[in-house]
Formats: C-alpha cells, sequence, structure tokens
C-alpha cells in the first residue's frame, strides 16, 4: 500500500523532485472553497426564501380581497333588506350608497393592502324588471334580488419585485342575495 507524504494530506504539495506548476498548485489548494460555494449558492437560496414569504403574502392577500368583499356584500344585503322593510311600513326605498360599501370593504382589507391603495368595489344589484338600486329603478324590488359586490387588486411581490416587470392582478366577487321579510 502506498503511503501519500504527510504534506499531501494537509493539502500543499508533495516535493517528488520536480517543481509543480502554478495550475497544479492552485487545484491543490483548498482555501476558500467554502467562500465560493456560497458565493454560488446564496442568490439561489435567498430567492426561494423570498420567493416562499411572496407566496404566503400573496395568499395572505387574496384572503383579505375575498373576505372584504364578502362583508361588503353582506352589508350591501342587509341594507337593502332593512330598506325594503322600511318601505313595507310607508317608509322610502333607499339603497346602500357605493360609498358606504366601499367604507366597509375598505375597513375590511386595511392592514395588509395600503390605504392609498384600497382598490375601489363595483356593486351591482340584480333579479328585478329594472336593476333594484340604480336612479332609474321605479319599481319596488321583488323577492329574489340579489347584489354583487366585486374588486380588482393589483398585486406586487416584496423584496424581488425586480424579477417581475408587472404585478399580478387579484379579483374577487361575491354575491349576496336580498332577503325580504318582515323583521
Amino acid at each position: 500500500m502506498t503511503e501519500f507524504p504527510r504534506q499531501r494530506l494537509q493539502g500543499k504539495p508533495a516535493r517528488c523532485g520536480r517543481r509543480m506548476s502554478r495550475v497544479g498548485r492552485f487545484s491543490l489548494d483548498r482555501r476558500g472553497v467554502t467562500a465560493v460555494e456560497f458565493a454560488l449558492e446564496a442568490p439561489v437560496f435567498f430567492i426561494m426564501i423570498f420567493g416562499l414569504l411572496n407566496l404566503g403574502w400573496l395568499g395572505y392577500v387574496e384572503y383579505v380581497l375575498d373576505h372584504g368583499v364578502e362583508l361588503s356584500a353582506r352589508y350591501a344585503s342587509i341594507a337593502a333588506s332593512a330598506a325594503f322593510v322600511d318601505q313595507q311600513a310607508g317608509g322610502g326605498f333607499i339603497c346602500p350608497s357605493v360609498s358606504a360599501i366601499q367604507s366597509r370593504f375598505a375597513s375590511a382589507v386595511s392592514p395588509p393592502v395600503g390605504a392609498a391603495s384600497v382598490p375601489a368595489v363595483s356593486v351591482s344589484w340584480g333579479g328585478t324588471p329594472d336593476n333594484i338600486c340604480t336612479p332609474s329603478a321605479s319599481t319596488p324590488a321583488i323577492p329574489g334580488a340579489w347584489v354583487t359586490v366585486s374588486a380588482q387588486y393589483d398585486w406586487s411581490p416584496l423584496l424581488i419585485g425586480f424579477l417581475f416587470t408587472h404585478g399580478f392582478l387579484l379579483t374577487a366577487q361575491s354575491t349576496s342575495p336580498i332577503i325580504f321579510g318582515s323583521s
């Protein structure tokens, strides 16, 4: 069994009677290998970590957007139902305003979505020959009416936005029935 000289095991070139070239000595030198490996692997590792964080943030914002739209549609449904009950009692039929629905939506999505970037909601009423809560509606609502609230939000990734030229368009929509009856 051939034994290697002690110097060779420590990463130094063995003296075998002739001089090694610079390339030969460089290939045997193991100092700095860890730093080179880290420099090659660190960008991939950090992009993966930030990608996972952004994926979680995307899911959270999508959930909050859906939740805000559901709460807004529920508010519009309950307010329209209460307005119909008031009309049956001799009062006037006044639908909730879009600004009131927008306010409910903004309060539901304000923590993850900045107050300056809260998207506008679109509200559509349906279920009657004429739309129920539009200025041109001349007939009162009939049972089976509904309200649909929808919103769109342009989400952009955090910390790795340089990898994307634009954000992702998130959409949410919720439809709630307007329940007509006496309370």
